[in-house]
């Protein structure tokens, strides 16, 4: 799926989920372990398709990927819950490659996740400016001290 914030389709459709309240992760859209509930999305996708005008064949991949997205970000929570290492994505500036992803304790430093960034990306750490919800983070700082949470997308 292209890049969720320049895809206008997309925010159509996740606008009206939030409107109606629908929750793709919840039954009967998806079962406890996490599958599909297949029969469920294609209803969904018409009814979605016909609200908002627009292809039904178009919208069953948009709830797809915002379905895959909303269990993988349950099972990132769940995960850092269980063992205090959050899952975080980079998006890379000016790439159009997937997201970079990095396990990290969020009371590590932004150093050391600045480290790790530099590692992926075959770079020098010092090259690298990360930011998250606008704000550039201090390298001296620990990451949950500067509002990351787990899941969280930064920039780099």
């Amino acid at each position: 799926m292209s890049d969720e914030t320049l895809d206008p389709n997309i925010i159509q459709v996740r606008e009206k989920l939030n409107k109606d309240s629908i929750k793709l992760w919840l039954p009967p859209y998806s079962s406890d372990n996490g599958t599909q509930g297949n029969q469920a999305l294609q209803d969904l996708s018409v009814n979605i398709s016909q609200s908002l005008n627009l292809e039904p064949d178009k919208v069953l991949p948009i709830l797809l990927y915002l379905q895959d997205r909303a269990v993988s970000k349950l099972k990132d929570q769940d995960n850092f819950l269980a063992t205090g290492i959050a899952d975080l994505r980079i998006k890379i500036s000016g790439k159009s490659s997937p997201l970079v992803n990095i396990k990290i304790s969020l009371t590590s430093s932004m150093a050391e996740l600045q480290k790790l960034v530099a590692e992926k990306l075959e770079l020098d750490p010092y090259r690298i400016k990360l930011i998250s919800k606008g704000t550039v983070l201090n390298k001296d700082k620990l990451l949950i001290d500067q509002g990351v949470k787990a899941g969280a997308l930064l920039m780099a």
